[in-house]
C-alpha cells in the first residue's frame, strides 16, 4: 500500500524563512554594490573587443571597475570608499574614473562622452553622490555607481572643484557645472569633445573636491560660476557658446556668470579670467551688470577695483544677496596667423570666482576658443552629398586636404554646440532604481503571496487527494 505525503508546516515555515532571507540578502547587495547596469565584464588580459566603459574587474589601478565612483579625505593616501563619514572643517574627494575597455589594436573611439554627477543640495545627515558615463556608441550606452557620505549632524555640500585628469591633462582641467545637470559634460582625451579611444593610456578621472557645511558651524556659501564666448559683435543670446571655431586675430567676447547660490550674503565677490597664451585681453573692455547695473558699468582697468584687469588679480564685482548673480563681459584678440603652426589649436580659459574672507570657496569654469589657420580655399562639396565619410590625404600632403578638414572639424565643433543646447533628457540620475530594485520586489511579492496562501493551499491538496495513491507517488 503507498504512502501518503505527509506535510509539516514547520517545514514550510522554514523554508520561507530562507527565501526571504536570500531575498534580503539580494536587496542589501543592491544597496551595497550600486553599480550599475548588469554587464558583460572583461579582465586585463581578454578586454572587451567593443566599445563599453568600466567593467574590467582585475584593474590594477581601482580593482572592480564597476565600483568606478569612490571618495576619500583630500591630502591622504587612504583607500577610496563607497561609504564614508564626513567630519566638520575637513573636504574630501569625489573620484570617477573613465575607462573604455575596448583593446587598443581594435582602433575604437567612444564617442560622445559624458560624465554626469548627481550632488545632493538638500541638508541632511546622509547624502548619495551619483555618478554616470555616458557614450552613444558604447554598449551599454549609460553606467552608473554612486557612494554615501554620512556624518552625525545635517549638513549640505560645497562644491569646490570640479577637474578631469588623464594623461594629457595631466595637471586637470577644469570641467563646466554641466555635469551636475542631466546632460552632463564632455570628457575626452586630449580636448573635451566627447572621444576616448580604447586602452588603458586613454584613460581618466573626475575629482570632485566637496566640503560638507554643518547647520551648526560657518555661513554655507555656495558660489556658482559659468564661462561663455562669442564671436564679438554678434548680440544674440543664443550666440554665447562654450566653444566657439575663429581664426587667426580675431576678437571674441567672454561673458561670466556669477550667482551666489548661498544662504547668506556674500561680499567683495572677486571674479577672475585667466587667459592662456595666444589670446590678449582688450584694454578698458570690462562690463559689469547686475541689479544696480541693468544696462552695464564700465570697470576701468586701475586701482577703482582690485587688480589692473581681470585677467590677471581679478576683479571685485561688488556683494549679493542669496540668489542674486551678475555678468561680466571683456574682449580677447586671437593672436596673428604668424605665431601659429598651421594646424588646429584648442585654447581653454578659465573664470574663477571666489570669497577674500574664505579662499576655499573658489569656484572655476572652462571655455574654450579653437583656432584654425589652415587658409586653402574650401573644396567644393557635391550637390545632394549627403556622406560624411572623408577620402582625403593628410593635411602635410595636401593643402585641399587641409581646408577640407577644416571644414569637417568646424561642422564637428557645430553639431557639439547644438547638442550643447539641446533639451535636457528625460533620463535622470535616479533611473537606475528600476534596474537595481525592480527585481528583489518582485521576488518579495512573490514570497508574502506564498507565505500567506501556500499553507491553506496545500490543505486543500491534502483534503482533496485525501491522501491517495495517486497523491503518494
Amino acid at each position: 500500500m503507498g504512502k501518503g505525503i505527509r506535510i509539516n508546516r514547520g517545514a514550510i515555515r522554514a523554508v520561507m524563512v530562507l527565501i526571504w532571507a536570500a531575498i534580503l540578502i539580494v536587496a542589501f547587495s543592491s544597496v551595497a554594490f550600486a553599480w550599475g547596469p548588469n554587464r558583460q565584464t572583461f579582465t586585463v588580459a581578454d578586454p572587451a573587443t567593443f566599445i563599453t566603459f568600466n567593467s574590467i574587474t582585475d584593474n590594477p589601478h581601482i580593482g572592480d571597475e564597476r565600483n568606478f565612483v569612490g571618495i576619500r579625505e583630500r591630502g591622504t593616501n587612504n583607500l577610496w570608499s563607497s561609504n564614508l563619514q564626513v567630519h566638520p572643517g575637513r573636504e574630501y574627494v569625489v573620484r570617477m574614473y573613465v575607462h573604455n575597455n575596448a583593446a587598443d589594436h581594435f582602433g575604437l573611439v567612444a564617442e560622445d562622452v559624458r560624465a554626469l554627477m548627481n550632488m545632493p543640495t538638500a541638508t541632511a545627515r546622509s547624502h548619495n553622490i551619483n555618478g554616470s558615463i555616458e557614450s552613444s556608441n558604447a554598449e551599454p550606452q549609460r553606467v552608473w555607481d554612486n557612494v554615501t557620505i554620512w556624518a552625525e549632524e545635517d549638513f549640505n555640500i560645497y562644491v569646490v572643484s570640479v577637474h578631469y585628469f588623464n594623461n594629457h591633462f595631466t595637471s586637470g582641467i577644469a570641467l563646466p557645472n554641466d555635469i551636475f545637470t542631466s546632460n552632463g559634460t564632455f570628457l575626452g582625451f586630449d580636448a573635451l569633445d566627447g572621444l576616448i579611444p580604447g586602452c588603458f593610456r586613454y584613460d581618466g578621472t573626475v575629482q570632485i573636491v566637496i566640503r560638507p557645511q554643518f547647520a551648526s558651524g560657518l555661513p554655507l556659501y555656495n558660489l556658482l560660476i559659468d564661462s561663455h564666448v562669442r564671436p564679438f559683435g554678434e548680440t544674440d543670446t543664443d550666440s554665447w557658446q562654450r566653444r566657439i571655431v575663429v581664426s587667426p586675430g580675431d576678437i571674441v567676447e567672454y561673458q561670466i556668470r556669477f550667482q551666489n547660490a548661498s544662504n547668506v550674503t556674500v561680499e567683495n565677490v572677486q571674479v577672475r579670467h585667466i587667459l592662456p597664451d595666444h589670446l590678449t585681453y582688450v584694454a578698458g573692455s570690462t562690463t559689469l551688470f547686475n541689479t544696480n547695473h541693468l544696462y552695464g558699468v564700465h570697470i576701468p582697468d586701475d586701482a577703482t577695483f582690485i587688480g589692473s584687469n581681470i585677467t590677471n588679480v581679478g576683479i571685485n564685482i561688488g556683494s549679493y544677496l542669496p540668489g542674486g548673480d551678475a555678468f561680466v563681459r571683456f574682449q580677447v584678440q586671437v593672436a596673428r596667423a604668424d605665431i601659429f603652426c598651421s594646424g588646429i589649436h584648442d585654447l581653454y580659459s578659465q573664470a574663477q570666482a571666489w570669497l577674500p574672507v574664505d579662499t576655499n570657496t573658489m569656484r572655476e569654469n572652462t571655455s574654450l576658443v579653437t583656432v584654425v589657420t589652415y587658409t586653402a580655399k574650401t573644396p567644393e562639396i557635391p550637390e545632394n552629398d549627403t556622406s560624411n565619410e572623408s577620402h582625403l590625404e593628410s593635411p602635410e600632403e595636401s593643402s585641399d586636404a587641409a581646408a577640407a578638414f577644416v571644414f569637417t572639424h568646424e561642422m564637428y565643433v557645430g553639431l557639439i554646440d547644438r547638442l550643447n543646447n539641446m533639451d535636457e533628457r528625460l533620463n535622470s540620475m535616479n533611473s537606475g532604481f528600476v534596474h537595481t530594485w525592480i527585481f528583489p520586489f518582485v521576488l518579495i511579492a512573490f514570497t508574502v503571496f506564498l507565505t500567506i496562501f501556500a499553507p491553506n493551499l496545500i490543505e486543500k491538496v491534502k483534503e482533496k487527494c485525501k491522501i491517495s495513491k495517486s497523491c503518494s507517488k
